[in-house]
Parts: structure tokens; C-alpha cells; sequence
């Protein structure tokens, strides 16, 4: 909205002339022509000129070059272990903040372990903050309790209270269909807004396991509106990746690459997992690091 005092030109007679005129808002100025607009309402030419630089100052989107995206970049990143060394490996070093790694593969191949191990390695190590969201009912508090409690042999006597302080930074939300999965991740934007501004975020882990399971059941085999779906979160997800400076780990059932929520990108790193006679293996088939 116009409003008096944005600059020395836009006084109170000059608002009153612009809003009879239909012209209140900014961009309603900026799409007139000055010269014709001075005519008009009888207001001097220099200070239609005035107004417009002051407003194109104010709204107006300014390029950054490269080198100052690439030293936010720097500034942001942190790279979190996964709990594995050989998927850390597999990874380049491990999850990516600002970035979404999807993991997909056969049933009961473990990559609902997978998801627990880096939670619990994340808020163990690191002491951030993990948001674990469930729409599969996979997540079993027992086994996370004992990923967690793996280095913990040798101090038994502070190991309920470390544990204790720990769980406190896994944040679990369960949701049984994708307006819920939606609905979640608003509120958990909506809330690392807040402690952005306050300068107090710890979230850097987003999990969620399983997407699948809760696009597949309503969408009746029409794969166009499953990826319409898949396409929305996945776009969702990244943004506030980078936005949030988190790490993404979405976990699938049994999906071909096209089916994921990345699929408009061929760079999203994709690990798929498969178990044979007791081994895991685990293959990386996209990746943004490694040709």
C-alpha cells in the first residue's frame, strides 16, 4: 500500500490523488506510466519520478553473484553423520544440510534402521535436534533407545540421564494420509521460522518414513496424481532444506527412481538398499557429487 512518508514526494495530497485515481498500491504505481500520470492527477513529473525510484529501490529483486551465494553456502553447510562409515562413505561424507537424500529399496531391507541410526547418531553426537515424522508406524522407540545406548556400556551410571536429555531432542509426529503429511510440514515451517528469528534453531535432521505409504493408497493407481503429489512435497521439502540450512532423508517403499519426490531432479542423491543371506548392500544410483 502507498502510504505517506515512504519518501519526501509522497504526501498526503499526493496518496489521496493516487488512491481516487485506482492507483494504491506499489505495484499499481510502478505499472503506470510516470509522464502520463503526472498529467493526469496534476502531480509535478519530477516527483512521479521521485516516487518510482523510491519505490523500485524499496521492491525491486537485486542480483548476487556467485561468489557470495557460494560463501553462504560454505557458511551454512554441515555435513551429519549417518551412523554407518560405509554409508557415510557411499555419501560423500554422510547427510548434506540443504540438501534431500532419498532412500528406497526391497521390503524389510532395513531402511526404517537406517532412518532410526541417523536420528539417534545426530542428536548422540552432534546434539541437534531431529524431526522424525512416521506415516508407516515403523518407528520403535525400544530400538532407538538401543542405537542410542551403543556407546553407553562404559558409563552406566549417567546413561539414563544422557538418554533422558537426548530423547528430549527427537521430535516424533505420526501422520496417516498426505494432507496430514502437509498439514505437518507447515507447522514444523512455521516453527523453524520462529526460532530462526529468535536465533535459537537446533532442528538440522528432517526424517520422513515412509512417503509412500501415504500417496499410494489414495491416488487408485493414477500415477499422474501421484507424482503431482510426490512433485509438491518433494519441491516443499527442498525449499525448506535450504531455506533452514536442514538435511532431508526421505525414505520410500519399493519405488523406481521416476517415482520419487525428486523426480524433476537427477541430482537428489538416491540410495537404494537391498538384504540377501543376512548382508545389506547398499547402492547409490544418483548423485549430485559423484559422475
Amino acid at each position: 500500500m502507498l502510504k505517506v512518508g515512504i519518501c519526501t514526494a509522497l504526501n498526503q495530497d499526493t496518496v489521496r490523488k493516487l488512491n481516487n485515481a485506482g492507483v494504491v498500491s506499489a505495484l499499481d504505481f510502478l505499472l503506470r506510466d510516470p509522464e502520463k500520470l503526472a498529467q493526469e492527477l496534476h502531480i509535478a513529473y519530477k516527483d512521479t519520478c521521485s516516487i518510482r525510484r523510491v519505490l523500485l529501490a524499496e521492491h525491486s529483486a537485486y542480483p548476487v553473484s556467485a561468489a557470495t551465494l557460494y560463501q553462504t553456502a560454505l557458511s551454512s553447510l554441515t555435513i551429519l553423520s549417518t551412523g554407518s562409515e560405509s554409508l557415510d562413505q557411499l555419501l560423500d561424507g554422510g547427510l548434506y544440510t540443504g540438501e534431500l537424500t532419498q532412500i528406497a529399496g526391497d521390503s524389510s531391507a532395513g531402511k526404517t534402521q537406517i532412518c532410526m541410526r541417523c536420528a539417534a547418531t545426530v542428536v548422540g553426537t552432534d546434539g541437534q535436534s531431529v524431526v522424525y515424522m512416521d506415516t508407516s508406524s515403523g518407528f520403535s522407540v525400544e530400538c532407538f533407545v538401543a542405537l542410542l545406548s551403543e556407546d553407553l556400556t562404559q558409563f552406566p551410571a549417567r546413561a539414563q540421564t544422557w538418554l533422558q536429555s537426548r530423547l528430549k531432542h527427537v521430535s516424533y509426529v505420526q501422520t496417516f494420509d498426505v494432507f496430514e503429511l502437509f498439514a505437518a510440514l507447515d507447522t514444523l515451517e512455521t516453527d523453524l521460522t520462529k526460532q530462526m528469528l529468535s536465533g535459537c534453531q537446533t532442528v538440522k535432521l528432517v526424517i520422513i518414513d515412509n512417503i509412500a505409504s501415504v500417496i499410494q493408497p489414495i491416488m487408485g493407481g493414477r500415477s499422474g496424481h501421484r507424482e503431482g503429489f510426490l512433485s509438491q512435497i518433494g519441491l516443499k521439502l527442498k525449499q525448506m532444506a535450504i531455506h533452514f540450512s536442514l538435511a532431508v532423508l526421505v525414505r520410500y517403499g519399493t519405488v523406481r527412481p521416476a517415482e520419487s519426490a525428486s523426480s524433476s531432479s537427477s541430482t537428489t542423491p538416491t540410495a537404494v538398499v537391498s538384504q540377501e543371506k543376512g548382508l545389506r548392500e547398499v547402492c547409490l544410483i544418483k548423485s549430485n557429487r559423484q559422475v
